[in-house]
Parts: structure tokens; sequence; C-alpha cells
């Protein structure tokens, strides 16, 4: 049985850990203001551990990619103000493309096709229609991007597993996943070996600030696999070009979504972007370069809080521990 900790720990967004700009060089455009300062900030650097110039264009060219990953930091401002400063720009040349959302579930899919082809663009009704108020995400910060999807008449694809079906892997195994080819597809051995495993528990221990041990990572694991699992199904059933709007763990080439959608549309073109913040101790590109090795690109922004993560999430934890009881 899932013990009231994990339960609460499922309903968060896993990336704890892990006004729209015209331009990302002046410090008033950033909206995050803890070390705005940083000689990263702003700055774009690839898996090689090369930085474009200071002053350079974002990289990314939806002429040579099929599906393109913008992972974020859930609800840092300044991730949203450039996922949305690229989608307006490729708008304005003239590409269309698919939009795809963690923060919809697979079920929802059914209520955002009726709403588009309703021809409806109020963002915050189709929030409403699909109960985004009990989820937990950050809508505000998610608002800009769906009402350009709404307004330009953009495909929206719900690709994630709800709260329940997630719960349902982390307490019962591969054998909760309905979908018989996709829990095949998890039940297959040697697509992570030992290391990498025990490298993943010991991330989600890390971003759960020490509240959970190990056997509680390994079934928050495999809820997570399940998601990338079913997040990589609904993409390979979408549209392309896609532009993925997800978590960056998610977004991750060794072991997130991109993983497992290789194996289903090899032929595809992915690429993939991981957003972060700059950390106060870390001044140059070599300082992440374990980082930089699990995407295409990596963007940096300020900081947005100057307390830690841990101790935020302390706070979020109690708050729902007193809710739940």
């Amino acid at each position: 049985m899932l013990t009231l900790l994990q339960t609460l720990l499922l309903t968060i967004p896993f990336a704890l850990s892990f006004a729209h700009a015209e331009t990302f060089t002046d410090a008033d455009a950033w909206q995050a203001r803890v070390d705005i300062d940083h000689p990263l900030v702003g700055r774009w650097l690839d898996s090689d551990d090369q930085l474009l110039p200071e002053v350079s264009p974002p990289p990314i060219d939806l002429t040579n990619t099929d599906v393109l990953f913008l992972g974020e930091n859930h609800g840092h401002p300044d991730h949203h103000a450039m996922q949305l400063r690229l989608l307006e720009k490729w708008l304005g040349e003239g590409r269309r493309f698919t939009l795809a959302f963690e923060i919809f579930d697979l079920d929802d899919q059914p209520i955002i096709d009726t709403f588009q082809h309703a021809g409806k663009k109020d963002a915050d009704a189709l929030a409403e229609a699909v109960g985004m108020a009990d989820r937990g995400w950050p809508w505000e910060s998610y608002r800009p991007l769906v009402t350009l999807a709404l307004e330009h008449a953009l495909p929206i694809r719900a690709i994630n597993l709800s709260r329940e079906q997630a719960r349902a892997v982390a307490q019962f195994g591969w054998e909760s996943v309905p979908d018989p080819s996709m829990r095949a597809r998890l039940q297959e051995t040697g697509r992570f070996d030992r290391a990498i495993i025990d490298e993943w528990q010991k991330d989600i221990v890390a971003a759960h600030c020490g509240h959970l041990d190990q056997s509680q990572a390994g079934a928050m694991l495999m809820s997570q696999q399940a998601r990338d699992a079913a997040m990589a199904e609904a993409l390979a059933q979408a549209d392309l070009p896609v532009i993925v709007i997800v978590g960056s763990e998610h977004a991750r080439l060794d072991r997130g979504v991109p993983l497992w959608l290789r194996e289903l549309r090899p032929d595809w073109l992915i690429t993939s972007v991981g957003m972060t913040q700059v950390q106060p101790d870390l001044l140059e590109a070599v300082d992440y370069h374990t980082e930089s090795r699990r995407f295409d690109w990596r963007w940096f922004a300020p900081r947005e809080h100057e307390r830690s993560a841990c101790e935020r999430f302390r706070e979020q934890l109690e708050s729902m521990r007193q809710q739940s009881q």
C-alpha cells in the first residue's frame, strides 16, 4: 500500500528537482530576479558544451525536426515566456504545428477536440471543462500557451496519464496499465541498465528532499516510466511537426519521452531543449557538462526563488498534509 506521504507526493508535478518579453538580453526583461547577473543567463548551450554568443537568437529551427521538446521547470515565468516567444516566432514564419501538453491528461482529448471543433477560444473555459483546478498545475503559466493554440487553431494534444493512473502503477505495477501494447513495452527488460535505474532512484529521492526511501522511489520511478511511455504513445499518433510543452525531466534524451518515442518512430527527427535555472556556484558552461548531455540544447534563465527547492517543498508538503486531515 502507498503511504499517505507517497500518495501526497504523487500529486505534485515531478519537476520540483529538476508579461512576454521581446528580448532576453536586457535585465529588465527577466521575470525571475535571482542571479540575473550570472554569466550564463540567457545563453544557449549545445550538447558539446559550446555556448552561443550572448546576442544569438534561439537556435531551434522547425525545418529540421519532427518533434521538438521544450522542457521546462513547471511555472518558471521565463521558461514559459521563452516557449511563447518561440511559438510566436514560428507562427510568424508561417509554420503550423501540433502543440502537445503534459498538463492535459489523455482522457481530456475528447473534451479538447470537441472544444476546438466548436471554434471556442477561451482557454479558461477549456481549463474548467477538463477540471484543471484540481490538478495542481500553475495554470496561470500555461494559459498564454493554450490561448495561442486556440486562437491560431493549432491542434492541441493531451499526452499525460491521469494522476489516478499514475498512482495505480506506483501501487500495483505494470499490470495496472490498461493498454496491452504499452504494458508489454514497460515489462521489457534491458532498456535501462541497473546503473541508470539506481541513479534515477537517487534523483527521485533528492528531488523529494529525502522524504522517500528507496522502495518508495522505486514505485515512483515505475510511475514516471509509465508516464513517459504513455506520452510517447500519444505523440506517435500526432500530426507533425509536434512541439511538446513538458517538464525537463520528461524531455531528457537518455531516459525520458524521446527515448520511448524513438522506439515507436525511429525515422522521426527529435530535438530536445532543456530549460534550466543557473546555479550561483556554477558559473561556466563546463560546470553543467553532465546536464548538457541530456539534451540537444540547454537554455539558462535566472533563478525564480532565493530559498531552496527543498525548503519550499517542505512547506508545500506540510500544507498538503493539513488539507488531507
